[in-house]
């Protein structure tokens, strides 16, 4: 048995091989970013899965009675962890329980989950976690990091602009897609090829505003990640503490852990409104604690505004916020918010989850329908025949 390369004509042959091969090349891009919008489709919920399945993050409130004190949060894990320290203070959602960064001897980067109304210490994560696989994944593919580099990140960002083209080439090649809208179809009798097909149009052009949310954004963080490597920063560093608030060094010179609630109270001064979701602690003697938060709904999500604390004096040492950013750091800080959903609590979350998953199933449908054309090209150039015709023709 031999194989021929049907051609119909040397050139119009090699056209329709070329075509075939471009396919199946081209295809591995669609698989991957399959999988990067089922990722992120699930990131965006990520912290609410994470309810449903782990208890000990979950902030429960049987007494309801009101929240701790943020000291007194601190103190829960200082207390647990006396050889840890405490680097960051945050609670994504407030049906969630603290997470708070400790430093452990044998795990540097560990969670504790505390319960904002108990104060007891619920659990210790010391890997990524749920949402930090899923973030590791969506955003680099796990691939491993050489310094401040990691090819993952650029794959993964340089696949925006093919989502993006596709949109644009759809659109092209639907005629009358307003039909998607005023006379929508999904036959589900037809066969798989009418309904992948109906599926897939119907889906891309309901979904088409969230397709560009996601293509633009995903494109943006290409473009900042390249400034970033650059060196320009698109948001300064923070201030620096004045040299006359910082303690002599010496044998008696401690770690200072800042009053989180006198920080907050001065936040809330300086930012009228403002609600803390995520607290950084000093990472050394000059440092401000950094304040992370909104003043109430915002597309910037839970940390559009920032505001640095002094740890020593409880001043407030600079703030960030929309009303003062450039264009650059409104598009820094907006299209993160944007691309997760996470600007509008639960929500936005679920609508996002819901769009991402038609958009994941778009994808799909485009990769079977794609498949199957490009298979079927392919047996039709080439075609099994028998390797003695030639002889018996002679």
């Amino acid at each position: 048995m031999a194989v021929e390369i049907s051609t119909g004509g040397a050139k119009k042959g090699r056209g329709r091989l070329w075509l075939v091969v471009h396919g199946w090349l081209a295809l591995p891009i669609w698989v991957l970013l399959f999988v990067v919008c089922v990722t992120g489709t699930l990131l965006s919920v990520a912290h609410e899965l994470e309810w449903l399945a782990t208890p000990t993050v979950r902030a429960s409130n049987p007494e309801g009675v009101e929240p701790l004190p943020l000291n007194d949060i601190v103190a829960s894990v200082a207390q647990a962890y006396p050889e840890g320290i405490i680097t960051r203070v945050r609670q994504p959602e407030p049906y969630l329980a603290y997470e708070v960064t400790v430093a452990l001897p044998d795990a540097p980067f560990a969670r504790a989950h505390v319960n904002p109304y108990t104060g007891a210490v619920q659990g210790l994560t010391e890997g990524p976690g749920f949402t930090g696989f899923l973030f590791g994944l969506h955003s680099w593919l796990l691939f491993p990091w050489t310094g401040n580099f990691n090819l993952g990140w650029y794959i993964v960002t340089a696949l925006g602009f093919p989502m993006l083209a596709s949109v644009v080439t759809g659109l092209v090649v639907y005629k009358k897609f307003w039909k998607a809208f005023t006379q929508p179809r999904l036959r589900v009798t037809k066969g798989g090829r009418a309904f992948w097909g109906d599926f897939h149009r119907l889906s891309a052009m309901w979904g088409l505003w969230f397709t560009l949310i996601i293509a633009i954004s995903g494109g943006w963080f290409l473009i900042s990640l390249l400034i970033w490597s650059s060196g320009y920063k698109i948001f300064p560093d923070p201030p620096l503490v004045a040299r006359e608030h910082v303690p002599a060094p010496g044998p008696a010179a401690r770690r200072v852990m800042p009053d989180l609630d006198a920080a907050v109270a001065a936040a809330q001064a300086a930012v009228p409104g403002f609600r803390p979701s995520t607290i950084t602690l000093p990472d050394s003697a000059y440092s401000h604690a950094t304040l992370y938060g909104d003043n109430g709904f915002s597309f910037f999500g839970k940390s559009g505004h920032r505001v640095f604390v002094n740890p020593y004096t409880d001043e407030v040492g600079g703030t960030v916020v929309p009303g003062d950013m450039t264009a650059l750091q409104v598009t820094s800080g907006l299209l993160p918010a944007l691309h997760f959903g996470a600007f509008g609590g639960l929500v936005t979350k679920l609508i996002w989850f819901v769009f991402g998953t038609a958009l994941s199933g778009v994808i799909l449908s485009g990769i079977i329908i794609w498949t199957k054309r490009t298979a079927k090209a392919t047996v039709d150039i080439l075609r099994p025949v028998n390797a003695t015709a030639p002889a018996a023709a002679e």
